[in-house]
């Protein structure tokens, strides 16, 4: 219940972007994200292991890319700390 409504809060105030992928209604991806004075900041992401073969953390990252950019486009992406192959795909900067 205080995480629900931490995040209920966090939506109210427009910062809350997230995104989920969904394979024949399931969902297999998730991406929980924030922007806040032009910075969007990656928070955390998730797939379903069973679909692992069909890529749907890259799957999304792209989809949630293209929203990005589409809507209230944020000036700088923030992957966080940490190494993931997809900041070296994503990333333009190390």
């Amino acid at each position: 219940e205080v995480e629900r409504e931490y995040f209920r809060r966090v939506a109210e105030l427009g910062m809350l972007r997230c995104y989920l992928l969904r394979c024949g209604g399931a969902p297999v991806a998730f991406v929980v994200g924030y922007q806040y004075c032009g910075v969007y900041h990656y928070d955390e992401t998730g797939y379903d292991q069973e679909f692992a073969a069909l890529g749907p953390g890259t799957v999304l990252n792209y989809r949630m890319l293209q929203h990005l950019f589409a809507e209230n486009p944020p000036r700088v992406l923030d992957f966080g700390h940490g190494e993931n192959l997809y900041k070296k795909v994503l990333g333009t900067d190390e």
